[in-house]
């Protein structure tokens, strides 16, 4: 959603975000993209039939509730000023109400491509800078530059083909090693560890630092648990830094507290 606002205004002290939205926008079918798609892709994310896990992304928006509930089908807190300029009204201010509107599950589609919803499971249609080419299920998916796409020039290459018969992070490096693959993305830690060091993977390895946390968890009001003694002495126990070093490949940290860490992910290309 984020990438089709040119700007934004914060009104009524947050109860409302008024968007602008890009001129000249198509989606892959052709279609003028307008402030009437970002409604329905809205209600399509809160309607009960689609039972979507990530409609609570928008439970703040005045009338979603009525939506989710399957009530109604216009959702009361968008409101349409013209083609480029709609308002969303939230129910009570959300600082970062602006950050779930970035998220995916918040993209706009037209409204029209998804009512065959088995076609467009596997042939989703936007307004990014790929459009689907060939989707088989279990096998592969391939997606074709948008010529139409509004950032110019980009993208810069043509095609992209996503593996979807790699099971798991070490069928992921070894088709890498095979030179099947050009970017290869959750290694697993140990192997990425080990590649850090061949000089035949060192030079393409490329870390990102992420907020992520494994833990170890159990409900403290059942036996025994109950007893803060045992809960003691299971974490006096637990060898973290053995954990992160035969299972993480060293490339985390370990936890002292609640709060996260950081920790690497790593992911390969080749040349």
């Amino acid at each position: 959603m984020s990438g089709l606002a040119e700007q934004w205004e914060v009104l009524e002290q947050g109860h409302c975000y008024r968007l602008h939205l890009r001129r000249g926008v198509r989606f892959h079918n052709g279609r003028l993209f307008e402030a009437r798609d970002v409604h329905d892709s809205f209600v399509r994310l809160l309607s009960p039939e689609m039972q979507s896990p990530s409609s609570w992304i928008l439970l703040n928006v005045r009338g979603a509730a009525d939506v989710h509930a399957g009530k109604t089908k216009q959702l009361e807190g968008i409101k349409v000023h013209d083609a480029q300029t709609l308002d969303i009204e939230l129910d009570e201010p959300l600082a970062f109400f602006l950050s779930l509107l970035s998220m995916n599950e918040t993209s706009i589609i037209p409204a029209e491509e998804a009512r065959d919803r088995d076609r467009f499971r596997t042939r989703t249609t936007g307004a990014g800078p790929f459009r689907i080419e060939e989707a088989v299920e279990g096998q592969r998916v391939r997606l074709r530059r948008n010529p139409d796409y509004f950032r110019t020039g980009q993208p810069h290459i043509e095609e992209l083909t996503f593996r979807l018969d790699l099971r798991s992070g070490r069928d992921v490096a070894d088709a890498f090693a095979r030179g099947e693959l050009d970017i290869a993305h959750g290694i697993p830690p140990k192997i990425a560890s080990e590649w850090q060091h061949d000089p035949r993977f060192a030079p393409y390895m490329l870390d990102t630092t992420q907020l992520h946390t494994s833990y170890f968890a159990y409900d403290c009001s059942i036996a025994p648990f109950d007893r803060v003694d045992v809960r003691r002495a299971v974490n006096y126990a637990i060898d973290r830094n053995r954990i992160n070093e035969r299972i993480f490949g060293g490339l985390g940290v370990a936890a002292i507290e609640h709060g996260t860490p950081m920790s690497s992910t790593t992911r390969a290309c080749s040349a």
